[in-house]
């Protein structure tokens, strides 16, 4: 190819870019700085993934008055979003043949342990993974020691003395969204994998993804990239250590990971992991809005975004996957606040506007 040809494609392909990333840019901004303008909103991470290609924004700050901004590698707890790793962690141990989603929970705990079922309706893995197995959002012996890390000190002692003593007020197949039951499942599933939730998380999902920085515990390397958690009132908040339910919100990440994560599951088959990712996106329980359950995920009205979102007391997340348009949405935010969510419907919307409320 002559050199004035190969230049001016080069040129070419550099101004689509550039305005690719100017019309992302401006889209996200409309979308952000309205937020960023009133309390309620500390720093903002947002990732979005277009035909493969991904572009990261960031806004506000990782810590109040420091001027820094969040960046690729800063570290966020994703909150309930880890409830969506725990449905392919089962996934993975059904793949294994370790375990199936029709077995009893009852089979998976300890010996000492014995639940109250009602009716004669057990509880089996699938309805953890589906919000349906009767069980409430909470436990109600948690010690609650220290208000500004509530799960902290909820161990397994608790969980299965909780177990045996509670009776389900209601009967499994019944919609119930349930941090307690999620939790329950990332317990069940490192207990039968023999291995801590983490070392499950990081062996089966994140080293296939490259995801070097997810995890539910950070070292002191780690820490110095961990932003400052904020409540919805931009007061200083503390950060969550979920114990023994860390599969229902315990995961901390970034946005660099999170958009390998998103690409995986928008692209299973170029990953090592394709089985498990597409399994988990198998629709499991119906809802009467049109909208339904996988594993974990939720999949949304137009039948074919799964989403899920997350908070806890210092951080806010939203993701939402579609392969149709083979787009994805990540924010993540240092402030406990339902405004991630918000933002990040908005975000999605701007380029699914035919496919109605999520």
């Amino acid at each position: 190819m002559h050199l004035l040809q190969f230049t001016a494609l080069f040129l070419g392909s550099l101004c689509v870019a550039v305005g690719q990333a100017d019309r992302i840019q401006g889209i996200v901004d409309r979308q952000v700085q309205p937020w960023l303008d009133g309390a309620g909103v500390m720093g903002l991470a947002v990732g979005i993934l277009e035909d493969g290609e991904s572009h990261q924004l960031f806004y506000g700050e990782v810590e109040k008055g420091s001027g820094q901004r969040p960046n690729s590698d800063t570290i966020f707890e994703i909150g309930s979003i880890s409830k969506v790793f725990t449905g392919i962690l089962l996934a993975d141990l059904v793949h294994r043949e370790l375990l199936t989603l029709n077995d009893e929970l009852q089979k998976h705990l300890p010996s000492d342990v014995s639940l109250h079922a009602h009716g004669d309706q057990p509880i089996r893995l699938i309805d953890l993974a589906t919000h349906t197995s009767g069980l409430p959002r909470l436990a109600d012996n948690m010690p609650y020691s220290n208000p500004l890390d509530p799960y902290a000190d909820y161990d397994a002692q608790l969980l299965h003395r909780f177990l045996s003593a509670h009776k389900l007020r209601r009967g499994v197949g019944e919609f119930e969204y349930s941090n307690l039951g999620m939790g329950l499942l990332g317990h069940i599933l490192a207990r039968r994998a023999n291995l801590s939730y983490e070392a499950l998380l990081v062996e089966r999902i994140c080293a296939p993804l490259g995801m070097v920085d997810t995890l539910t515990s950070l070292g002191a390397t780690r820490m110095g990239r961990f932003a400052k958690p904020y409540t919805s009132d931009d007061e200083p908040s503390s950060y969550w250590d979920l114990n023994v339910l860390a599969g229902a919100g315990g995961i901390r990440s970034t946005c660099n990971d999170m958009l390998k994560f998103a690409k995986a599951n928008l692209f299973p088959i170029e990953t090592t992991i394709a089985d498990i990712l597409e399994s988990a996106h198998t629709v499991h329980y119906n809802q009467k809005n049109g909208s339904a359950l996988g594993l974990a995920w939720h999949r949304a009205g137009d039948r074919s975004t799964w989403w899920h979102n997350g908070q806890t007391g210092g951080f806010s997340s939203y993701l939402a996957v579609n392969k149709e348009r083979k787009l994805a949405v990540i924010v993540l935010a240092n402030s406990g606040t339902d405004k991630t969510t918000v933002v990040g419907e908005k975000i999605f919307l701007r380029w699914t506007p035919m496919f109605g409320h999520l």
